[in-house]
């Protein structure tokens, strides 16, 4: 399971590459910190199996520690597929025929269900909706928590997690909501995103009453 890294754990784990392997007066030094920020940042790193400690016995002083970074660590760095998944998106957009440009986004769509939707088994529509909020925090996105906004069933990103790709094509927004829908077994809205400059995506459950409002309002 891929860990849930903020922008400074990222930084320390590419300084702790350059670095190779380092004590903690090292890490000081290359970061410019005091010793207990930086223990902060190991010890929450080493929890997150990002950072493995080694144990250095010389001669007949007491033993040191040095921190390198574990495989998952390493992997963390390299786990940035946005620039991949923009050309690959632009690439299938541009396909010719209809009938297979379409066929190929109903797969990606159906992967991504089975990817997201794998741990949502609940009787409930806001049983599901928590277990795949849960599942999404699990995997990095910025998701708020709480079930309902102002009393209605919502899915609210504080980041969009296709933002790039987002800005260049809309239709992302609409293939994320679909496999939200899918998974959830509801239809959703979009109500607001990051892409026309709010501060974070929101998509609600349509209920019968909002429905009421839509037609009330035309």
């Amino acid at each position: 399971m891929r860990p849930a890294l903020d922008e400074g754990d990222l930084q320390f784990l590419q300084l702790l590459h350059a670095c190779r392997e380092a004590t903690i007066p090292e890490l000081c030094k290359a970061a410019g910190v005091t010793a207990t920020a930086i223990r902060q940042r190991l010890t929450r790193l080493q929890d997150l199996a990002c950072i493995e400690r080694i144990t250095v016995r010389a001669g007949r002083g007491r033993p040191y520690y040095r921190y390198v970074l574990s495989s998952l660590g390493r992997s963390a760095l390299g786990d940035n597929y946005a620039e991949l998944a923009f050309l690959m998106w632009e690439e299938i957009q541009q396909i010719d025929n209809q009938e297979v440009r379409q066929q190929l986004i109903e797969r990606l769509r159906t992967r991504f269900v089975k990817r997201f939707g794998a741990q949502v088994t609940g009787s409930t529509l806001e049983h599901r909706l928590e277990q795949l909020k849960a599942g999404l925090i699990q995997r990095g996105f910025r998701v708020e928590p709480a079930g309902q906004v102002g009393g209605e069933l919502t899915i609210r990103e504080s980041h969009c997690p296709y933002h790039d790709l987002a800005q260049a094509d809309a239709s992302i927004c609409e293939f994320e909501q679909q496999v939200f829908e899918t998974i959830l077994g509801t239809p959703l809205e979009l109500i607001q995103s990051c892409r026309t400059g709010a501060n974070c995506c929101e998509f609600r459950v349509v209920s019968e009453n909002s429905n009421e409002k839509t037609l009330a309002s035309r």
